[in-house]
């Protein structure tokens, strides 16, 4: 089984140095729910998926915000998420 990752979906992603970081890709999550398990901090909001070679490795994004991402299928696609 592979999850199917679509835009506006969400999931959830532990902190790192202040920012989000290591991510568990196989949750599902509400969006705009006010609560995480403890041992998350962010709730990530896909904003896109890439073939991992569609670009230089920079999400599309407005300027100014932070973008995130993650490489998953061994590498072959690029996800790319906001904080929600």
């Amino acid at each position: 089984m592979e999850r199917q990752f679509r835009n506006g979906q969400c999931f959830l992603a532990k902190a790192q140095g202040g920012r989000p970081g290591p991510a568990n890709l196989l949750t599902a999550w509400n969006c705009s729910a006010d609560r995480v398990p403890r041992e998350f901090s962010y709730i990530m909001q896909v904003t896109a998926v890439l073939r991992a070679s569609a670009g230089t490795g920079a999400c599309p994004g407005e300027p100014g915000r932070y973008r995130y991402s993650w490489n998953v299928y061994d590498g072959r696609t690029m996800i790319c998420a906001k904080v929600a």
